[in-house]
């Protein structure tokens, strides 16, 4: 065992906590009304009843306002005079979510799972609070940084904190639990979002979900004091608790390189073709310096830092390596698709009053469903790989029929293959978390999960820049090339990207061709997400580890028997 590691628990209590699964394992007792096992541990029925209703409440109100916001985005930079730069505002928190979670991961280890997921959600409600009062686009974009930083890191920590308490075999299950209760947020941030921001204004649906916020932090903070009580003198206390801060122990300088080396690729990708030309000397330098920023980020973490934020050591086994590939493209595919959808029906439906505002919608309300039922196969069959390889052909058929316009995404009749394509996304969920966690010791778990995370963010943030910066490229040039250019097409295009509304005040012809022209820049980026598929179906073939760690946590019981001493961090504190 590595002596950063034994800063973090405590003698024989991390022992408990890192070999074996802290609700599996234990004789129950025989008594119904007792709270604890023979080993001290408390009854996975109490434990679970006392903290995930909180933690689901917590989670509601992030899960609206990213619903929200992705249907309301455009909208909110027209009204803001400034729909060309919409994208910063979706990629301002998509990015700080990316870069908060392992170094959240390494703050909860070093002073409780309790401190910083309390904390993660005031910063949220405070990013709500700037978002209601931002007056131009670049302040919504400071605002949706601070938002993605409380919101992702509450999502974090809650799915490490429900990883200590069940076992591999069953947190597909119970992630699933989460994921029904957020698509129920997720389906209400579309409609009923749009509706109270257009019966009010968006301003006050942030201001709503300040104070839903404030009143879930009383019921988390309340519900997390019962759970220590009634896990008194266990692990899971230890892992809760808030020890005493100690300077030594925090990695600023590996945190710090984390953000600049994941900042900088992306907003080369933002900029070059809109902002900024691609040959632009700050673009090239942005791409030029990226590989340079990731080789001391290895180094640092690998070499210097004393307790890392990323265990290079264990991010680095291939197995893992190829659950992360294929993570990053299935997120980069999804993403693709969710991200251009709203301004794709909002454009072929510029009256705003059809099937444009429930698209997304149709969406979340296939995630759980598919979530559940991968879970349910993942528990009885044991079979992760043969289920993540039907899904890729499935989602690789439903991308190709997006791409090539056989499924129009903007009309009612396409709500069954959108309800199918989140379907999809959901098993992703499940296979790809139990794909993860198979591979790696058990106390190693919640460092791959924030990793994890960060794939998942990078992969949708690359997605976002990537489509973004090539559909604003593509439509300036489809509208320059189309029949009958004058000398008011830049103009044109000006009053466009500062608000779609302004396509109002054209006469039928021009509106037509401009309409066009933003309609197929949107849609030839789709077939980034069926060349994204091939990459999934090719790393999923080589995905065994999963179902042969599965079959043997079946045959002892649910008891993880995996050894620690496979790999972790460098010893360099002692």
């Amino acid at each position: 065992m590595s002596s950063s590691s034994e800063d973090v628990f405590h003698g024989g209590e991390q022992e408990a906590a890192e070999h074996s699964p802290l609700l599996e394992g234990c004789e129950q007792p025989s008594d119904n009304n007792a709270t604890t096992d023979k080993c001290g541990t408390a009854r996975p029925s109490h434990l679970l009843l006392v903290i995930i209703p909180a933690l689901i409440l917590s989670s509601f109100v992030p899960a609206f306002d990213l619903s929200f916001f992705m249907n309301n985005y455009t909208r909110i930079a027209s009204d803001l005079h400034n729909l060309r730069d919409a994208v910063w505002t979706v990629l301002a928190g998509s990015i700080s979510a990316a870069i908060i979670q392992p170094i959240y991961s390494h703050l909860s280890a070093v002073y409780g799972r309790s401190l910083a997921i309390v904390s993660a959600y005031i910063i949220f409600g405070l990013g709500t609070a700037f978002c209601a009062l931002s007056p131009t686009l670049w302040v919504m974009a400071v605002s949706r940084i601070i938002v993605g930083i409380g919101s992702s890191a509450g999502a974090l920590l809650a799915t490490i904190i429900l990883n200590d308490l069940v076992s591999l075999t069953d947190i597909a299950i119970w992630r699933a639990l989460f994921t029904c209760f957020d698509t129920v947020a997720t389906m209400g941030g579309g409609p009923l979002g749009n509706f109270i921001a257009r019966s009010l204004h968006w301003r006050w649906m942030f201001f709503l979900e300040t104070i839903a916020i404030a009143a879930a932090i009383v019921v988390l903070i309340w519900s997390l004091r019962s759970l220590r009580k009634a896990a008194n003198n266990t692990p899971i206390e230890t892992l809760l608790v808030a020890k005493p801060v100690d300077a030594a122990k925090l990695n600023l300088s590996g945190g710090l390189l984390l953000v600049v080396t994941v900042t900088a690729p992306l907003c080369a990708l933002t900029i070059g073709g809109g902002a900024l030309p691609w040959h632009h000397p700050l673009v090239i330098a942005l791409f030029a310096v990226t590989p340079c920023l990731g080789a001391g980020l290895y180094y640092h973490e690998k070499y210097i830092a004393v307790n890392p934020t990323i265990p290079i050591d264990i991010v680095s086994r291939l197995p893992i390596i190829r659950v992360f590939i294929t993570v990053f493209s299935v997120v980069f595919a999804l993403n693709v698709i969710l991200f251009n959808l709203p301004l794709y029906t909002q454009t072929r439906a510029l009256d705003g009053t059809t099937f444009s505002d429930y698209a997304l919608t149709c969406v979340f309300i296939g995630i759980p469903l598919g979530a559940l039922f991968s879970g349910f196969v993942i528990q009885k069959t044991q079979q992760n790989r043969i289920t993540m390889t039907a899904n890729g052909l499935v989602s690789g058929i439903l991308y190709a029929l997006f791409a090539s316009g056989v499924i129009p995404p903007d009309r009612p009749t396409s709500a069954l293959p959108l309800a199918l394509l989140g379907f999809s996304a959901g098993i992703w969920q499940s296979t790809l978390l139990v794909a993860l966690l198979a591979v790696v010791e058990v106390h190693y778990q919640p460092h791959l999960i924030a990793v994890y995370g960060l794939v998942l963010v990078v992969g949708g943030d690359l997605a976002i820049a990537l489509s973004s910066s090539i559909s604003h490229s593509l439509f300036i040039k489809n509208l320059q090339q189309a029949p009958g250019r004058n000398v008011q097409t830049d103009e044109i295009i000006r009053r466009v990207f500062e608000s779609l509304e302004n396509v109002r005040g054209y006469d039928p012809a021009i509106r037509g061709v401009i309409l066009n022209s933003f309609e197929h820049a949107i849609r030839s980026t789709f077939i980034f997400s069926c060349i994204a598929i091939v990459v999934v179906l090719f790393t999923v073939y080589f995905i065994t580890e999963s179902d042969r760690e599965l079959s043997t946590l079946t045959k002892t019981g649910g008891e993880d028997l995996r050894s620690p001493s496979d790999g972790g961090y460098n010893d360099r504190e002692s």
